[in-house]
C-alpha cells in the first residue's frame, strides 16, 4: 500500500468514529484531548507492531467495530470516561497494519486531523440541525 493511501484508510476508523461521538455535547478541550488520543494510539500501535513479530493473527475486524459500537452507546452518556477506550481499540489495526516505523508519525498525525475533522463535522451538523428545529 502506498504511504499516503496507508495514512488514510488506517486513519478512517478515527473519521468516522468521531462523527458518530461529535453529535454529543462536548468541549473543546474534550474534543482536542479526544483528538490527541486518537493520533497517539494509533501512532504507538504502529510503532508496536513494527517491534513485535507477526505471529498472533488479527482480530477480526468486525468483532472489533462491533465492540466499538457497544462501547459508543455506552460512552454516550455524559461525563463518561468511557470515550477514551475507543483510542486504544481502534488502533489495533495499526498494530497489524505491517506499515514501516518511519511512518509512525505521520499516521499518528494522520488520525488525530481525521478525528478533529469528524468531532468539528459533527458539531457543526448538530448546530444546523438545532437551528432548523428551533426554526420550525
Amino acid at each position: 500500500m502506498y504511504p499516503l493511501t496507508s495514512m488514510f484508510v488506517l486513519g478512517l476508523d478515527s473519521f468516522v468514529t468521531c462523527l458518530a461521538i461529535g453529535s454529543r455535547v462536548l468541549s473543546w478541550r474534550e474534543r482536542i484531548w479526544l483528538a490527541l488520543a486518537f493520533g497517539a494510539c494509533d501512532a504507538t500501535a504502529t510503532l508496536l507492531g513494527t517491534v513485535r513479530p507477526h505471529r498472533v493473527e488479527e482480530l477480526p475486524a468486525f468483532a472489533v467495530y462491533i465492540l466499538c459500537a457497544l462501547v459508543i452507546g455506552r460512552a454516550y452518556r455524559p461525563g463518561s470516561r468511557l470515550l477514551y477506550a475507543l483510542p486504544v481499540l481502534l488502533s489495533i489495526d495499526n498494530l497489524f497494519s505491517g506499515v514501516p516505523v518511519s511512518m509512525a508519525p505521520g499516521l499518528g498525525f494522520s488520525s488525530l486531523a481525521m478525528a478533529l475533522l469528524g468531532l468539528s463535522l459533527a458539531a457543526a451538523c448538530r448546530r444546523v440541525f438545532a437551528e432548523c428545529e428551533g426554526a420550525a
